[in-house]
């Protein structure tokens, strides 16, 4: 499960998204591995539609969800998917 991360921890906690509870469509725009947890990576995805429009928001996600066969975050990039909000919190699966 991908979820929304609060970056300025030390430990890495999720957070409420800034969204309304909704699917929201979105395009990948950068992804790196996370340096605190590398069976871990952060993805940041800009949402598509709506009033977010453009809205860049960082998901946290264990790796083996969302790599491909390289295991290269970098061949995420350009990918879409979903951001789905419930409770507040975010959840980010690709459509591929």
């Amino acid at each position: 499960m991908c979820e929304g991360v609060d970056q300025s921890a030390s430990k890495q906690e999720p957070v409420a998204a800034p969204l309304a509870d909704g699917a929201y469509d979105v395009f990948l725009v950068d992804a790196h591995a996370d340096i605190a947890d590398p069976a871990r990576i952060q993805v940041e995805v800009t949402l598509l539609e709506g009033d977010a429009k453009g809205f860049v928001l960082s998901v946290g996600c264990p790796s083996t969800e969302v790599l491909g066969p390289t295991g290269d975050p970098i061949d995420l990039l350009g990918e879409t998917g979903v951001l789905t909000v419930v409770d507040g919190a975010p959840r980010f699966r690709l459509d591929r």
